[in-house]
């Protein structure tokens, strides 16, 4: 078994659990390569092309971008969490002697959907894990939206924002925003209003074979910005409009003995809630 593993490089507990990962697939005659000791771009792309597992160290930031990363390569995806939350891993740093069960092949692999967003007509798409958010800037006014589904009209509202999730991404922004909890193997669009200025106006789940169009506008000479997985992609001013659908691509993402969704879901979201 060939395992390839990517990392926080500026995170001391990435780090040090690194180590430890190495030194424990190491005893087990495992073929680890580094990512990152690779001179270039070819040999990590060979890398990656010849592995049979990739393993992320990191916080939720981390190994959502590594995922999307190697999702191309269709590679399953197995996350240690060595940050705060890490909702996307499937492993503590604490439990790290689990990794037998992948020398083991005692493991399942469930695939989870990105979405891909087009926006102003521009040919660059741009993918998603959790979610796009399209959102005023904090010195900005309330703004409008006009949501269509196949070309037909959904709703129009006011709002800060909207954020088109994934069921991965519902227990993200979403969530945070009022937004339903999704099961993450699961296959539809999940749309969020942030701070609608309505009574009537709700987050919605869409099956996920159709496309999402969002019209947004804004008086004129005010910012807002567009974001991808928390990163800003950019600023804009006054309307614009956003095409979302689900992506041809996948990150498939195993899962250890005794690990599930609902488990993850109640030790990380609820028990976390009832002890800070």
């Amino acid at each position: 078994m060939k395992i390839i593993l990517f990392y926080n490089q500026e995170n001391r507990d990435a780090l040090l659990c690194l180590r430890k990962v190495k030194e424990l697939l190491g005893s087990l005659n495992v073929e680890v390569s580094d990512y990152w000791e690779a001179t270039n771009e070819s040999q990590r792309e060979q890398k990656l092309a010849e592995c049979d597992i990739v393993l992320i160290i990191g916080g939720d930031g981390t190994i959502m971008h590594y995922s999307k990363l190697v999702c191309s390569y269709q590679k399953p995806v197995l996350g240690i969490n060595s940050g705060r939350l890490g909702f996307l891993a499937g492993l503590e740093k604490s439990g790290i002697k689990s990794l037998k069960y992948l020398i083991d092949g005692e493991y399942k692999i469930t695939e989870r959907m990105l979405i891909s967003a087009e926006i102003n007509g521009k040919e660059n798409e741009y993918c998603a894990l959790n979610d796009m958010v399209i959102s005023r800037n904090f010195d900005s006014q309330i703004m409008d939206f006009k949501v269509s589904r196949c070309g037909k009209l959904v709703c129009t509202f006011r709002a800060d924002g909207v954020i088109v999730a994934t069921p991965t991404g519902s227990t993200a922004y979403s969530l945070s925003a009022g937004g339903p909890i999704v099961e993450a193997d699961m296959e539809c669009i999940i749309l969020t209003p942030v701070c609608a200025h309505s009574l009537s106006v709700r987050p919605m789940i869409f099956d996920a074979a159709g496309e999402i169009e969002i019209e947004f506008m804004m008086r004129k000479g005010l910012q807002g910005f567009i974001s991808c997985d928390g990163n800003v992609l950019f600023n804009f001013k006054n309307s614009g409009k956003m095409r979302v659908k689900h992506s041809k691509k996948y990150v498939k993402m195993i899962t250890l003995p005794g690990q599930d969704f609902y488990k993850n879901l109640d030790k990380k979201l609820i028990e976390k809630e009832l002890f800070l």
